[in-house]
């Protein structure tokens, strides 16, 4: 008896977990695909639409004590003088009607510019959010990532020479 009582339990667990999968939304997808789109031709990164990379910049982001949070910025400046700032962050969901803005800061002007609003496209703590401009931002290299006006990661963009 004890047996068949074992086995019906594990019966129940896997069918359980057989559930349908979560759905994600295909409009998410395609907007998760366009981040990181540089290609590779040669020995020098390219973007299909702003072409030749000049400098790549990138750095390790970390949470401000209370708050627990762990990712990477990147900042990717090209020939045409544009910018694209990624950052990617693992950290808590927002709570309701909140989210996580992210700033770059001009550490030799002190000089804020706005990245945007961390999305987090499966729900879950992973974060991202991307800013594409005309303008070349390399002198802005700390990023922040505010909860309302409280800060809760930072981290300091490196510029990777070649």
């Amino acid at each position: 008896m004890k047996k068949l009582s074992l086995f019906v339990v594990v019966v129940a667990v896997l069918f359980s977990a057989c559930g349908k999968k979560d759905a994600v939304d295909p409009a998410a997808m395609d907007k998760a695909k366009k981040y990181n789109q540089v290609i590779q031709k040669g020995n020098d990164p390219a973007d299909p639409i702003h072409g030749a990379q000049t400098t790549f910049s990138y750095g390790a982001i970390s949470g401000v004590a209370p708050a627990k949070a762990n990712g990477i910025g990147y900042l990717r400046t090209f020939a045409d003088g544009s910018s694209i700032v990624t950052v990617n962050v693992n950290i808590l969901k927002a709570p309701e009607k909140t989210s996580y803005t992210v700033m770059l800061k001009n550490t030799a002007t002190n000089v804020m510019m706005e990245v945007g609003i961390l999305e987090s496209i499966l729900g879950d703590t992973r974060h991202s959010v991307e800013l594409s401009t005309k303008s070349d931002v390399r002198g802005y290299n700390t990023v922040n990532v505010y909860l309302g006006k409280v800060l809760v990661a930072e981290g300091t963009l490196k510029e990777v020479r070649k």
